[in-house]
This record gives C-alpha cells, structure tokens and sequence, in this order.
C-alpha cells in the first residue's frame, strides 16, 4: 500500500471542531464522517459527531485485521454504543469507509464515497436526496421573489423548512423495513443489506472520502477545485447534480467537512 496524498479540513476555520476523522495504519486506512447532530449538545466540548468518529478511529486500531467485514462493523458498533447521549437527536453517529490491506477488500457503511480502479462509487442516503430537494424547491422559490443570495446564506429558510424532517430522520438509521432506510454506526442493531464490500486488486488505484465533496474526482486538486468553484458559485449548494440538505454558512470554509486519501492497494 503506497499513500499518494490525503486531506482533513472541516467546514469551520478551526481543526478541533471538525467532525470527520482519518485513520492510516500499516493495515489499511479508512475515512470516518461523524454526523452532525440535530440538536445542540456538546459534551466536554465535544459534539456527538465527534465523539462518534473518534472513538471509531481510536477502535480501528485493534479490529481493522477482522476477517468477517460485518463482525469489523459490529466491532465498531460496540464501541460507539458506549457513548452517553441525552436524546436520539444527539446520538453519537458516524458513517464509515474502511480499506482492509490483509483481504483486499473496502468496506462501506453510511455515505462516505469511493473511486475504485477509475470506477465511482456513491452511497447516497435516499432520505438526504428526498430533503435536499424540498430544501432546493424552497431556496430558488425565495431567490425568484428577489431575495438576496447574502441573507439567504446566513438565514436559510429552506433549511429551516426540512429542519422537522431532520429532525425525525432518526427513525430511518438502520431501518430496513423503510424505503428511506439508511446505514449508520450508532450503537445500535445494524443492517447487513446496508453494507457494501468491494473486492480490489493490487495495483489498483483508490480513493476514499467523506461526502464533504460533492463531485469527487480522481485527484485531490482536481476535486478541491470543483468544490471551490461550487462555493465560489453556488453557496446556497442547491444546484444539480449536488445539491444539499445545507449550504455555506458565512464565515465558514465549507459547507460541510471534508476528507480525501489517495492511495495504490
């Protein structure tokens, strides 16, 4: 395994509150997207998101070399179910991507994305598509009426609008019995179809990373590039095909957080 390049960057100007985690090991590597929460807690100046991805990276450590990818997740599962929370609107969740060197393999649970061998691989949350449009539909029916972009960033009535639904999104997390299920550790019972694993090959080239970029590409400048230009045009982030259940806050760097590792299996 040859690392090429990799990055971390939150969407605050401040590395202590970013929310993913990027672990590299002689073993393998893995990007770990910590959920923001949808309501304000902080423990220990700690957001849930955070706890959640540090304590998988911490975990990482010992169960990476787990011969069974669903006992990996489990493993991992465990170890975030340890962690206090107040309500399901602050649970520690995180979604996970993990390459394991000894079997060759990529691991994937949550919607972090991958390029395998030149292939993309997204693993989009159908309930964040479905919120990301009603909050699209509101934003461009405010910007027709002539409200300013400026007011709309720092106020974000679309967000504001799907903020219920946010809200009550919970009820999806490893739900398999809805359209609108998704996969995600957080210490709950998880769903084995809401795995995926892909096998890969020596030589092959990779790239893992967070959803942070919103049309990821092939090398880290080229997928820095897009995404500035996305900010650069599009704060508001409700164009197609990448629009979001968020945009660029004033005074942040990002939308969301982001990580990125380039690597030769």
């Amino acid at each position: 395994m040859m690392i090429i390049e990799s990055f971390l960057q939150g969407k605050y100007n401040d590395a202590s509150r970013c929310e993913d985690a990027l672990f590299i090991s002689d073993d393998g590597v893995a990007v770990i997207d910590g959920a923001t929460a949808k309501a304000h807690t902080v423990r220990h100046q700690t957001t849930p998101g955070k706890m959640a991805a540090q304590r998988i990276k911490a975990a990482l450590h010992d169960c990476i070399g787990s011969a069974d990818p669903f006992s990996l997740l489990r493993t991992l599962n465990n170890a975030v179910a340890q962690l206090p929370f107040d309500s399901p609107l602050s649970r520690p969740t995180a979604s996970v991507i993990i390459y394991q060197r000894r079997f060759s393999r990529i691991v994937n649970y949550g919607d972090c994305q991958c390029i395998i061998d030149h292939v993309r691989h997204l693993h989009e949350k159908a309930v964040d598509l479905a919120n990301a449009l009603r909050r699209r539909r509101v934003l461009r029916i405010c910007l027709h009426l002539g409200i300013s972009r400026s007011w709309l960033m720092e106020h974000d009535p679309g967000r504001i609008f799907i903020l219920p639904a946010l809200r009550r999104q919970h009820r999806y997390a490893n739900n398999a019995r809805s359209k609108l299920g998704y996969g995600v550790i957080d210490g709950q019972r998880l769903i084995y179809r809401f795995m995926t694993v892909y096998q890969v090959h020596a030589g092959d080239e990779i790239i893992l990373a967070s959803d942070g970029y919103p049309m990821l590409q092939e090398t880290l400048q080229s997928s820095e590039q897009i995404l500035q230009w996305i900010l650069a045009k599009d704060a508001l982030i409700i164009g197609r095909p990448y629009g979001s259940t968020k945009g660029l806050v004033p005074g942040n760097v990002s939308y969301d957080d982001r990580t990125y590792i380039r690597f030769i299996a």
